[in-house]
């Protein structure tokens, strides 16, 4: 899809919908028809998932994989990886080497 293909740069959800040929609106209905969120919670979704991913089977630095997820910064990511797997990315990586 658009959104893991654009992962480490992200569209916006006004691209998403004109690359679907469809409005905002139309597109944020979909969205919450089939999956129960917003378009914008699915692609950060998308991202925390790539970026826990990278964590386990990398040996790139929080930051790197923060940009590489479309995140401005480790901080930036670590706002939305916390809540969504109970810890920071760093605690995250050291659970899945042991």
């Amino acid at each position: 899809t658009d959104m893991e293909a654009f992962i480490e740069a992200p569209l916006s959800i006004a691209q998403l919908a004109e690359r679907r040929k469809m409005s905002v609106r139309q597109l944020d209905r979909i969205f919450r028809k089939h999956l129960g969120v917003s378009p914008s919670e699915h692609y950060r979704e998308l991202r925390l998932l790539r970026a826990a991913g990278l964590l386990r089977q990398s040996d790139l630095s929080v930051a790197e994989i923060a940009v590489a997820c479309g995140f401005n910064s480790a901080s930036h990511m670590n706002r939305y990886f916390a809540p969504r797997f109970g810890c920071t990315p760093s605690a995250h990586r050291r659970q899945h080497i042991q």
